[in-house]
Parts: structure tokens; sequence; C-alpha cells
């Protein structure tokens, strides 16, 4: 019976003892694979065209706090357009500056890294496309290239006026004289007798009240026929 009751204590005894020893390990297992927590969304401080760089801009980016005080290196993850590369940054820096071409697409998280290699989860993503919201700089002051003096004047010069011409009639009031006759379809009526130096020829006779006297015989082949007697050469014999 002593026998027994002392194998069962010795039991409890080892038992007790592989108890600890699990909870001792299980305590060192916990403390060297602590959680780190998971660091914020890395914030744009500022984005510039870079000079003599075509279609390219520098963003700052302001990083956030450490997830842990044992936090000894944090990596940061940059895709651009699908492709990933991963830059070790070191706890102390504040901020982080990165050059993008315009157009890009851009995503960035950060994981934190604490001296036993425990690794955070991955940190909030921040994604942006790279476009052009930056304003050129303000030009600078005009100078004053050179002052003359100038007059109320008109300015006169040697070129001749160039004459105005144009597709419209010119209508006036005064009538129009040119060397030229007229020529029109409509006979042209006047009070004043026409006088020139051409005789005028018609298809009709010309009856005057004047007797028509001229120098030459009229010779005609109708008899004359008078109410004088006609005296004759032999009749004047007989006187």
């Amino acid at each position: 019976m002593t026998l027994i009751l002392k194998i069962c204590l010795t039991t409890i005894v080892v038992l007790t003892i592989l108890y600890l020893i699990v909870e001792c390990m299980i305590v060192v297992i916990k403390t060297k694979h602590k959680a780190i927590n998971k660091p914020e969304k890395l914030k744009i401080l500022n984005s510039k065209p870079l000079e003599n760089l075509t279609m390219k801009y520098k963003y700052s980016f302001g990083l956030p706090a450490l997830g842990a005080k044992d936090v000894v290196v944090r990596e940061l993850h940059v895709n651009v357009n699908g492709n990933e590369t991963v830059q070790e940054l070191e706890t102390v820096l504040g901020s982080v500056d990165l050059v993008f071409d315009e157009g890009d697409e851009v995503s960035l998280y950060l994981v934190d890294i604490d001296n036993a290699g425990n690794r955070s989860p991955m940190g909030s993503v921040l994604e942006f496309v790279v476009i052009d919201t930056v304003p050129p700089s303000a030009p600078g002051k005009p100078e004053v290239k050179n002052v003359q003096e100038v007059t109320d004047e008109p300015v006169v010069t040697d070129e001749p006026d160039e004459p105005v011409v144009t597709d419209e009639p010119v209508v006036t009031d005064e009538p129009v004289v040119t060397d030229e006759p007229v020529v029109t379809d409509e006979p042209v009526v006047t009070d004043e007798p026409v006088v020139t130096d051409e005789p005028v020829v018609t298809d009709e006779p010309v009856v005057t009240d004047e007797p028509i006297v001229t120098d030459e015989p009229i010779v005609t082949d109708e008899p004359i026929v008078t109410d004088e007697p006609v005296v004759t050469d032999e009749e004047d014999n007989k006187f």
C-alpha cells in the first residue's frame, strides 16, 4: 500500500514538472513569435514634374508609424502596371520619394519586420494613377525693352491708296458723260430740229406749199395743161 502511494505521488510530481516545462515553452514561443500590428496606409505628401525629363513625376510619400517598438526594417512593396518591386526602408525614415511616368497605375503597401524576423500582415494599400495635377510655375515680371514718343498726328506714307473695286454698280445722282455715242433700239425724240449736212432721202414724196424753183427745165412725159394760150414761134412771125 505504501509502495502504491509513493508511485502515485511520484507520478503527480513528474506530471506537474512536465506541465510547468510545457507552460514555459509556450511562453517562450509566444514571446518569440508575437504578432506585429500591420502598418497603416502611406500618404502622398506631394508630386512634381522632374526637370529635363518628359512626362515623369516625382512623388513624395509619408510613412506611417511603426507597428511595434522592435521593428528593425520595413518593406515597401511597389506595384507599377502589374510589375511589383520591394524596397527595404530604414525605420527612421519618415518619407520616401519615387518617380513614375505619366499614366502609370500604382499601388503601394508596407510590411514591418521585427528583430526576431516576424513579419506583420500586409499594410493598407494606396492606389492611384499618375496624372498631371501640378500647375506651371508663376511667370516672371515683364521687362521694359524700349520707350518711344508717339503723337496723335496722322501717319503719311508714300504708298498710294488702292482703289476700291467691287462687283456692284456705282449709282450716283449726276449724269454720266462719256465720249462714246449712246446706241439704243428706241428712237430719240427731241423738240429741236435735227440739222445735218447730209440730204434726207425718204420713199415718201415731199409736199410743200411753196413752189419749187429750179434753173433746169422740167421735162415730163405728160402734156402740160395751163389756162394761158400757148404761143409758138410761128405765130410770132405772123405778127
